[in-house]
């Protein structure tokens, strides 16, 4: 789960949060979780961006859209100021991409800042 989550406390609060009370085994659920990872396509310009960029929100979830075929309403991001924090993607129990609820928060920076990497 390391490639998935960059610390072994998410690791384990994501099981005591989400996984306890899914009915799976922690094996199942992480299965689940691994698989819904390679389900999602990320777009080739934010695979292995070698400059930093900065792009509109909303165009950063459209391209996640575009990729997937699926909504830009199914794509969120989040951000600390306009420092990219996470893109969020929004999937039912069966891991299909559907649009994200109102609850689910969204950057309220016009352009996030994603650093290219090093």
């Amino acid at each position: 789960m390391r490639q998935y989550f960059p610390s072994d406390s998410l690791i384990q609060h994501e099981w005591a949060k989400h996984g306890t009370c899914s009915g799976l085994t922690s094996q199942e659920y992480f299965d689940k979780v691994e698989q819904a990872f390679k389900n999602v396509q990320v777009p080739a310009p934010y695979v292995s961006p070698n400059a930093d960029q900065q792009p509109k929100h909303k165009d950063l979830e459209q391209s996640f859209a575009d990729a997937n075929h699926a909504p830009a309403a199914a794509f969120r991001v989040s951000c600390a100021g306009t420092e990219l924090v996470n893109l969020e993607v929004c999937l039912s129990k069966d891991l299909q991409i559907q649009a994200c609820s109102a609850s689910v928060h969204e950057c309220s920076a016009p352009k996030v800042r994603l650093r290219g990497t090093r």
